[in-house]
């Protein structure tokens, strides 16, 4: 178990995001393993650091997943290129690569706003921009949400639990081999607007098998729980209501391609794990995307939707399972 730090744009001391590629590097190695103001950092190592290009691979602390953040076109330039392993042999090559992605700073909106949910295996990362409201969020292009870390795994010593959740569109332009790959959800916009009667919201990769084989494979984000209110006519805005206590996990990652039920041919259960620290609530709250929520007595943050009526996914400040 782990309770997760919160870090946001308006900490004493904290960095300050704009549209230039270099101010979010800043943030994450700021929040991943210097810390600032009087917030010490998640614990986070680096692994290799390009310091002339502002290319940085950082590891986790239980040292099972690596992630590579550098400019996508310049440090001047928009957003930030992502390469998610198991490892990394030195600053340029992935050892079982899961997805490579980009993390936006900009898409018609400059993001000016951030919040960090992590502990020392797994974040968080929330950019919306200041105009943001409730009912402006129907475009994705103000918020975005992103997830990089371990899941929770069923398997004892998981050799490859790491797993990165990017954006919904537009797909990346700059990735190298694995190729690129477009997920179909993103936390705060697509997964959580779109809840389907399949429950199968988007896909991402897994570096390898339980195995330990560095095979990477496609895998599926599921949602156990769907919120049956799906328009504006539905919405519940009650904070005190008495219902408002999120039901189970929100997110599960399920092979994309088993074979036969329980287990795939490598005899890996086919729900991979779960993603740690996010629950659903089962009706729609009015709260801006990374505001702060009572849950219980345990502190939430919001994570908006894109259908302009509040957010019904909430990311946990109290313990997260491990």
């Amino acid at each position: 178990m782990a309770i997760p730090t919160l870090y946001k744009w308006d900490d004493a001391g904290a960095p300050q995001l704009t549209r230039q590629a270099q101010s979010l590097l800043t943030i994450l190695r700021k929040c991943l393993v210097e810390g600032y103001g009087s917030k010490a950092a998640l614990g986070w190592s680096i692994a290799f650091d390009d310091a002339v290009n502002q290319r940085t691979v950082y590891r986790n602390a239980s040292g099972k997943g690596e992630i590579r953040f550098a400019p996508a076109s310049t440090p001047t330039g928009d957003n930030v290129a992502f390469a998610a392993a198991s490892s990394f042999a030195d600053i340029d090559t992935a050892l079982a690569p899961g997805l490579f992605d980009l993390a936006l700073t900009y898409w018609t909106y400059e993001y000016n706003r951030w919040s960090i949910i992590g502990t020392g295996d797994a974040l968080y990362l929330l950019m919306w921009n200041s105009s943001l409201t409730v009912s402006n969020s129907a475009s994705q292009t103000r918020q975005q949400t992103y997830f990089f870390g371990n899941l929770i795994s069923p398997i004892a010593d998981d050799p490859h639990p790491f797993v990165a959740i990017g954006r919904a569109s537009p797909a990346p332009t700059n990735t190298t081999p694995p190729p690129a790959h477009t997920v179909g959800a993103v936390l705060s916009t697509r997964l959580a607007s779109s809840f389907s009667s399949s429950q199968v919201q988007g896909s991402t990769y897994i570096s390898g098998s339980i195995s330990g084989a560095a095979s990477r494979r496609p895998v599926n984000i599921l949602t156990p729980i769907w919120i049956a209110a799906d328009s504006a006519t539905a919405k519940l805005y009650q904070p005190s209501n008495p219902l408002l206590v999120p039901a189970m996990p929100a997110l599960l990652i399920e092979l994309a391609t088993p074979s036969t039920p329980p287990a795939d041919k490598d005899g890996e259960p086919i729900i991979r794990g779960i993603v740690p620290g996010i629950t659903a609530l089962g009706f729609w709250l009015d709260c801006l995307h990374g505001s702060l929520i009572d849950v219980g007595g345990t502190p939430h943050i919001a994570l908006q939707t894109t259908l302009g009526i509040g957010s019904a996914l909430l990311i946990s400040l109290g313990e997260w399972q491990s």
